[in-house]
């Protein structure tokens, strides 16, 4: 809502009314822009790579726990990483 208001505000200058108002009209575009800019980036693009990253860093909690899990069952320690990856899958089965 401020960025809102701030556009609204800012559209009699970027359109260059009254005197001398033709100079300072890219100034006004210039802030509307990046406002628009700053707005779609907190909105969207934000959430959106902490959503990836937080789905990447989860994967790899439930790989390690999984891999916990077949060290203990199979008795291997760090020779056996290419074996969990291989018999790793998403219906929790070795």
């Amino acid at each position: 809502m401020t960025a809102l208001a701030m556009i609204i505000g800012m559209l009699p200058m970027a359109l260059g009314l009254g005197e001398g108002g033709e100079q300072n009209a890219p100034l006004g575009r210039g802030v509307i822009g990046g406002l628009m800019i700053a707005t779609f980036a907190t909105l969207l693009f934000v959430p959106v790579v902490f959503s990836l990253l937080h789905r990447s860093s989860a994967h790899t909690v439930e790989f390690k726990t999984r891999r916990n899990e077949f060290v203990a069952r199979f008795g291997c320690a760090d020779s056996c990483d290419l074996a969990i990856i291989v018999s790793y899958d998403y219906n929790n089965t070795w």
